[in-house]
């Protein structure tokens, strides 16, 4: 089966968020068969900082929506979206 990698931006929802606590609970929430190739942090907006999230996951249907479900969950987090996605 074919490999996808995505591109994820998770904003948190205030500008004073612990990056790090956030960063240990994306790596606690990743789904099954998914694998996180990296996590970056990058300046949004008004001080704001986004995790940007690179995602390796298996070419089938609802892979991404369960990412982006799984993510979103996550306490603290304001939005999750995708930013690239693309076959390996």
């Amino acid at each position: 089966m074919a490999k996808v990698a995505v591109l994820l931006r998770l904003l948190p929802d205030s500008p004073e968020a612990d990056l790090a606590a956030l960063r240990a609970a994306v790596m606690a929430a990743v789904p099954e068969r998914m694998s996180i190739a990296r996590i970056d942090e990058k300046p949004f907006a008004f001080g704001l900082r986004a995790l940007l999230i690179s995602l390796i996951l298996a070419d089938e249907e609802g892979g991404l929506e369960a990412a982006e479900a799984a993510f979103g969950k996550i306490p603290g987090i304001q939005s999750v979206e995708t930013l690239e996605l693309g076959l390996l």
